[in-house]
């Protein structure tokens, strides 16, 4: 596995995928007070399907369809994921992939399994993932999962496979709290890697990385729960929270030199991600979902740009803007998004549906 992502790559995610479910990056939606291996959801209400149709940023259009189905038992057995990228002159992407999950007879889910297919003019690229999930104590304690990687060339006509081995495990304090997450990771292209994510009294208080027998890297500061700077060499990034604990800003430094720093804003609504299906699964801490790392994102984004300093100019890559729709319960039944990527004019409407919001 790669060092624990760079927030800005989250941020960008966390924009483009503004808080729906299958496609959002794990970040904590819990208050100062709470306690984050809290596993009860906030609302009853529960994701079922989210779309996207976006124009402009480079491609004439870009379409998303995510979709959960739910057994008799109200269990999540199935998601699929299609999207859709046609391209400025000419061409397009398409990728499908679709996870099933199966349940013991106490109602955890013991496996997913997940098939993926990623096409376009230049190359096919098929991945296929099996989960196993283990219990202790009604609590998830372990995960083993493996991916095979396959790449097709259209050009040369070669074939590329590799795969990669993950195993994470939880440990929880004596009243239940979240204590480590363990990730080990292993892949045939070569190396391995371990993060560790402790806890105390439920919430983040540090972070380590390893690469192979290498030392066990320190990079992160925690504060009240929360990355607030990470170091890499000469390059530090600085992450500013909200009094609600919802991060704000992301300030990106090189040899002391203010290189580029990214805004955001949120309304007071539940973000989509609060309706998460995982985050109903019988046994599964919050952190499996929503880890923790950047803060509170239980709210909208309304607003985001980056900028990149260049010399004595700021240039604005991204900006964007969401307005929403909700239903009764406050939470968006529609966002529409308007803004630039890259200079370029950029739109696109997410459409979500949900199950028990009424």
């Amino acid at each position: 596995m790669e060092k624990p992502e760079n927030v800005y790559i989250c941020a960008l995610k966390l924009l483009m995928h503004n808080a729906f479910l299958v496609l959002l990056v794990a970040l904590v939606s819990c208050s100062k007070e709470e306690e984050t291996s809290k596993t009860t959801p906030e609302t009853s209400c529960r994701f079922l399907k989210v779309s996207l149709l976006s124009t402009g940023g480079g491609n004439v259009s870009y379409g998303t369809n995510s979709a959960i189905e739910y057994n008799a038992q109200g269990q999540m057995f199935r998601s699929i994921d299609q999207s859709k990228t046609t391209y400025i002159g000419g061409g397009e992407k398409n990728a499908l992939a679709t996870s099933v999950y199966e349940y013991n007879a106490d109602g955890f889910v013991t496996s997913e399994k997940r098939s993926a297919i990623e096409d376009d003019s230049k190359r096919t690229e098929n991945n296929s993932l099996t989960s196993q999930f283990k219990y202790q104590d009604g609590r998830l304690s372990e995960e083993i999962s493996t991916t095979i990687f396959e790449s097709y060339y259209k050009d040369t006509g070669q074939t590329e496979t590799y795969t990669y081995n993950k195993n994470t495990k939880y440990e929880y304090e004596s009243g239940g709290s979240m204590a480590k997450i363990t990730e080990l990771n292993n892949s045939s292209l070569g190396g391995n890697s371990a993060s560790r994510y402790y806890y105390s009294n439920g919430r983040l208080s540090r972070i380590t990385y390893q690469a192979g027998n290498g030392p066990e890297e320190d990079d992160f500061t925690i504060a009240e729960g929360k990355i607030v700077e990470r170091k890499n060499g000469s390059d530090v990034t600085i992450y500013k929270y909200d009094s609600q604990d919802r991060l704000i800003r992301i300030e990106y430094w090189n040899a002391g030199q203010l290189t580029g720093f990214a805004d955001q804003n949120y309304d007071n609504q539940k973000a989509p991600i609060e309706t998460s299906p995982q985050l109903f699964l019988k046994g599964w801490p919050k952190q499996k979902t929503i880890r923790g790392e950047y803060g509170n994102t239980s709210n909208n984004i309304i607003n985001f740009r980056q900028i990149s300093i260049q010399g004595s100019a700021n240039v604005e890559l991204v900006s964007y803007t969401f307005q929403y729709e909700f239903n009764t319960k406050g939470i968006p039944v529609k966002a529409k998004l308007t803004g630039t990527l890259q200079g370029q004019p950029y739109n696109g409407e997410y459409t979500y549906e949900y199950i028990d919001c009424n």
